[in-house]
């Protein structure tokens, strides 16, 4: 509940700030700490999660085996555990955020800025740090088919030439990928088979 409660506050405050003229030049000034400030507070949380998890663990007279010092083995099955159902998630999740940083930058500077605002690369890459692994494909599938939808709208209403941005779009989608992933999983086709 708590990783589920930061992951959104960091949303929203990104939502906020971004729909606030001051809030849009505070948040090009600080655009490249970003997903380190979102990286801090998202494995914060883990670390808190992994804690509580442990102190669960250390309580329950079957679960004792496999944590110290009950067990001197038994931490590379919790650290294991951990790694597989908490950290696995948001470390493919922040490996494919940096690399989104780094191709779209390239590509917004090789075509003079055309695609993106400055800091719309890092809210990309933060939304998709932020909605973690397996919602990550959701997330991106989900903001093409919006994208197409909204482009073929403007085709129809204003003819070719007309332009649209995904600066809007980021953190919004990732909120709904989030509050989806969380509560409704069951909806999602391939969500248990793409879960690491």
């Amino acid at each position: 509940m708590i990783l589920i409660f930061a992951r959104l506050a960091l949303i929203a405050l990104l939502l906020g700030s971004s729909a606030f003229t001051g809030g849009r030049s505070l948040l090009f000034a600080t655009r490249r700490y970003l997903l380190a400030f979102s990286s801090l507070v998202v494995f914060g949380a883990c670390f808190y999660y992994a804690r509580l998890h442990f102190l669960a663990w250390g309580a329950n007279e079957i679960m004792r085996a496999f944590v110290p010092p009950y067990n001197k083995d038994g931490i590379g099955y919790f650290l294991k555990f951990l790694f597989h159902e908490l950290f696995n998630i948001y470390l493919i999740s922040l490996a494919t955020a940096v690399l989104l940083i780094f191709v779209l930058n390239y590509y917004n500077r090789k075509y003079d800025e055309r695609f993106f605002y400055k800091e719309e690369v890092y809210f990309a890459a933060t939304a998709i740090f932020i909605v973690g692994y397996p919602g990550i494909i959701y997330y991106l599938l989900g903001l093409l088919f919006l994208y197409l939808f909204l482009h073929i709208a403007s085709l129809a209403t204003q003819g070719a030439g007309g332009q649209i941005s995904t600066y809007y779009m980021w953190l919004p989608l990732a909120l709904l990928v989030i509050l989806i992933v969380e509560y409704l999983p069951g909806y999602l086709p391939l969500y248990l088979l793409l879960k690491i």
